[in-house]
């Protein structure tokens, strides 16, 4: 049986995790049935991120470890997102021991995750990027990893998903020994805090001056783009081409060469065709993506039934009456 549990771990290809200190095991917490990520400190103040399912309810306490297994504190809950499983939890910066940050351009990398199962750990895991879907019993869309390295267990949920030491994503659920998990997307990150600043300060960072697009083969695949800006970008490329001129006249005399009435080089046509090939092969893509229905038992939250649709199945879905 599926079980509706979160996991937050991933790996860097290190030789081994306790080997070198990662900033975003410091900065991940033990909610001792469920797992946080210490995001921003400000003052005698900081402020960690969660799932909102493992939130006991705004202005409720919960006590929490960090990845020491020393350093501890209890914190106060200020904020819930049930549409995007998003909570986030105010805590005192003398409890915490490290800070991954949120920035507002989603950084690219190798994924690695985070998260205490049963209590215990830390237990670091790598992902690898999956694809962008939809699940039945969240509206908003969620991020589809794949789990590369460990497996999950009750108590990751909450956890955070890393780049470079940056959260880029809070694990929604999984499944006890799957390989797969999912995750809240960044953009829906960037305007559950974006709500909250106001009362608490800026939780949000301005992008790293090295935030480029990591050129490696675990980097992040073209679906964590945005393609509407690819889209954009490939139609201004083709509306700037030069016109093409008319029929040739008859032959003038000779004189000097001029730029007026050329055609478009070969070579910028040929990078058009090579555009239009990637984008029609990046829409046959998505038209290829499955949609994931999972069933849930509306007392226990487990999943008892989950099916892939191909992309475009109608699905109908049948309540029960009283």
């Amino acid at each position: 049986m599926h079980w509706r549990v979160l996991i937050t771990v991933v790996l860097m290809a290190a030789p081994a995790w306790g080997e070198t200190p990662q900033p975003w095991v410091d900065a991940s917490i033990n909610l001792h049935g469920g797992s946080a990520t210490v995001i921003a400190t400000r003052g005698a103040k900081a402020w960690a991120i969660s799932a909102e399912h493992v939130s006991s309810g705004i202005g409720k306490h919960v006590s929490f470890t960090c990845s020491d297994n020393r350093t501890a504190g209890t914190g106060t809950w200020v904020a819930e997102d049930p549409t995007r499983d998003l909570a986030l939890l105010e805590v005192r910066t003398r409890d915490t021991i490290g800070v991954a940050p949120v920035y507002r351009q989603l950084q690219r990398g190798r994924l690695v995750a985070c998260g205490f199962p049963k209590g215990k750990g830390p237990a670091p895991k790598r992902f690898a990027w999956a694809e962008e879907t939809r699940i039945t019993n969240l509206p908003a869309r969620r991020y589809r990893f794949a789990v590369k390295e460990g497996r999950f267990r009750g108590g990751d949920s909450g956890g955070g998903v890393f780049v470079n030491g940056s959260l880029v994503s809070v694990i929604s659920h999984g499944a006890d020994d799957d390989e797969v998990a999912y995750g809240a997307t960044h953009r829906d990150i960037l305007a559950f805090l974006g709500r909250q600043e106001e009362k608490t300060g800026k939780l949000v960072k301005d992008d790293p001056p090295d935030s480029a697009e990591e050129d490696s083969k675990e980097a992040w695949s073209w679906g964590d783009r945005d393609r509407t800006h690819q889209i954009i970008e490939l139609w201004k490329a083709i509306k700037n081409q030069p016109q093409k001129t008319g029929p040739a006249g008859p032959a003038g005399p000779a004189g000097p060469a001029g730029a007026a009435g050329q055609d478009a080089s070969t070579a910028a046509l040929e990078s058009v065709r090579r555009e239009l090939a990637d984008l029609r092969q990046q829409l046959e893509t998505i038209r290829r993506t499955p949609i994931t229905v999972q069933v849930l038992d509306p007392k226990t939250k487990q999943v008892v039934a989950e099916q892939a649709y191909p992309f475009g199945t109608p699905i109908k879905l049948i309540l029960p009456t009283k």
